[in-house]
């Protein structure tokens, strides 16, 4: 079946582009209810923040697919689209929350390490290695916790894994190699290696919303009113 044919249908590729939008939409939804959830219930919600969280990030392996698939060669034109890592760090730093309300790690810690991650961030332009670098350890510190006091989700996140794996294996065997020489590079202060292709990384590059030429034009002109206020 080509479904690449069947996509450019228009009912089927506009129904493509909503449902990438509701997807990513959900795991902003799924941030809210986590952090609600550590603040009212605490650690008692633990099974369903998991529970919502896997679902969250299923969500995840098909909004990106389903939108290129709807834009065939071209830039997927979704309204959340430009902003899928955005929210992929705010799930994660929602995780880190509920962790931080339902009192598995000190909140300060949390705050503390938020921050941290932000200032890594921003003092390296946005990179996506240096936001990914702080993203893992919250992911892995999250699974401990609810692994060790619910043993018995550890089979579903197992199959959970292995069906990601396995549907964002090219993404998976490409990126991580590329993460670690990303890494390597900027603690030497080395050259940052390119990206791989869109072809050999399996997916359209994605953009952090203020890297688009009109975005920095603004803030360019932005900051040469500013320099001229300042010097009034």
């Amino acid at each position: 079946m080509n479904f690449q044919a069947i996509a450019k249908v228009p009912l089927i590729r506009r129904a493509l582009l909503i449902a990438a939008d509701l997807l990513t939409g959900f795991r902003l939804l799924v941030a809210v209810a986590i952090v609600a959830m550590g603040a009212l219930y605490g650690r008692s919600a633990l099974p369903w923040v998991v529970t919502l969280t896997m679902l969250a990030w299923m969500g995840d392996f098909f909004d990106g697919k389903a939108a290129r698939l709807a834009a065939g060669n071209s830039t997927p034109k979704t309204l959340f689209g430009k902003y899928d890592f955005v929210v992929d760090v705010t799930l994660t730093a929602a995780t880190f929350v509920y962790l931080g309300l339902a009192r598995f790690i000190p909140l300060p810690l949390v705050i503390l390490y938020l921050i941290a991650g932000a200032a890594a961030g921003i003092s390296a332009k946005g990179a996506k290695t240096v936001v990914i670098a702080f993203m893992r350890p919250v992911d892995l510190t999250a699974g401990f916790i609810a692994f060790y006091y619910y043993p018995k989700l550890f089979l579903a996140f197992l199959v959970w894994l292995f069906f990601a794996l396995i549907w964002n294996w090219k993404r998976v065997k490409v990126g991580v190699p590329y993460f670690f020489r990303d890494m390597k590079a900027r603690i030497k202060k080395e050259k940052v290696p390119e990206l791989p292709s869109k072809e050999t990384w399996g997916e359209l590059h994605e953009k952090w919303p203020w890297e688009d030429e009109e975005t920095k034009q603004k803030f360019e002109e932005w900051k040469g009113k500013l320099s001229q206020k300042n010097r009034k």
